[in-house]
């Protein structure tokens, strides 16, 4: 078979899936807040009760640290030194198309005093840091050799010293092209996480920042269920993810997403020579994105677990979702959906 065979092979399988949201490990958390709410943006959050971002007009943005214990040979310490003032001055630029502030500071650049203003110095690390293996993520793809990075925040009143935000958000990449390249990931998954920081921003300075908007669990209002209605109906295609011994699995399924207690849920049955296995949980929508957490439920045997925790992200374009998803035995799903009835 050919090379360009091959690598349109792997798009049928895969498509060039970029970076995508997992959940945040082990977050430690700064000031005495702990980031345990779940955002649709940012990941994790803690935000300091009482809290007005309306009140800061400058907001400083210091360069992030890279845990040492993840730097292992010359590539990472290459990245490791390459990364930090990428994502700060990607956290920059989204801050300042956000006009959010009145004034955005790069302490990369320039050294920077409040004088009696009321700003914000951001600071954080880059934690969980693997570049991951090209080489993995061509041959064997779905999920093996995934570049990883994490983000943790902490936004600090200069004048009082007090934290008033905190955040943990984590990414992987593990499709592209050949495999994609470990930097560029990286890089990818740095700048999603830039621009979705800089919309929960958004979103906190609105709603005065005592939870985040986009809460998991939390009921929707009005406007939101309203706005989901294009979203509810049943659904049918096909599930695809590697197994164990190797082979890409291809099954067929069919999703429900339907109003439940006043909030969006889903449940999913897939199918496999005759077997079903069912899953459910809480579905979310932020414009044209829905998102789907919740688990499987799967016959227990020695060793595994009967509910695995997954997670879908995608986007509807008319009638078709189109949504990739990581369970908690990391797994990489591709899940490929149309509307049949409403």
């Amino acid at each position: 078979m050919s090379i360009v065979a091959l690598v349109v092979l792997s798009l049928a399988l895969t498509g060039c899936l970029g970076a995508y949201q997992v959940p945040a490990a082990e977050p430690k958390g700064a000031g005495g807040l702990q980031p345990v709410l779940a955002d649709t943006d940012a990941g994790l959050v803690g935000i300091a009760r009482d809290l007005d971002l309306k009140r800061y007009l400058v907001i400083a943005v210091d360069r992030f640290q890279v845990a040492e214990s993840d730097v292992k040979d010359d590539e990472d310490r290459r990245l490791a030194a390459e990364l930090p003032p990428y994502l700060q001055s990607e956290i920059v630029r989204r801050l300042r198309a956000s006009g959010l502030f009145e004034r955005i500071v790069n302490l990369g650049e320039t050294e920077f005093a409040p004088a009696g203003q009321q700003a914000l110095r951001l600071e954080g690390a880059i934690t969980k840091f693997a570049p991951g293996s090209r080489a993995l993520r061509y041959m064997v793809g779905f999920g093996a050799g995934a570049s990883k990075a994490q983000i943790e925040t902490r936004l600090v009143d200069m004048a009082t010293g007090e934290v008033v935000i905190v955040s943990a958000d984590r990414r992987e990449a593990a499709f592209g092209v050949f495999g994609g390249d470990s930097e560029e990931h990286l890089k990818e998954a740095l700048s999603d996480m830039a621009r979705d920081f800089a919309k929960f921003l958004a979103r906190t300075r609105e709603t005065g920042g005592t939870r985040p908007a986009a809460q998991r669990g939390a009921p929707p209002g009005a406007q939101a269920v309203a706005a989901s209605l294009r979203f509810r109906g049943s659904w049918q295609g096909t599930l695809k993810f590697r197994t164990t011994s190797g082979p890409v699995m291809t099954l067929p399924v069919t999703l429900k997403i339907f109003e439940q207690n006043g909030a969006l849920a889903w449940s999913l049955v897939r199918t496999d020579q005759g077997n079903s296995m069912t899953g459910a949980g809480a579905a979310e929508v932020d414009g044209d994105t829905l998102r789907l957490a919740g688990h499987f439920n799967r016959p227990p045997s020695e060793g595994s677990p009967s509910r695995v925790s997954v997670t879908y992200s995608g986007t509807v374009r008319l009638d078709a979702y189109e949504a990739t998803g990581l369970a908690a035995d990391n797994r990489v799903h591709a899940l490929s959906v149309r509307r049949i009835a409403d």
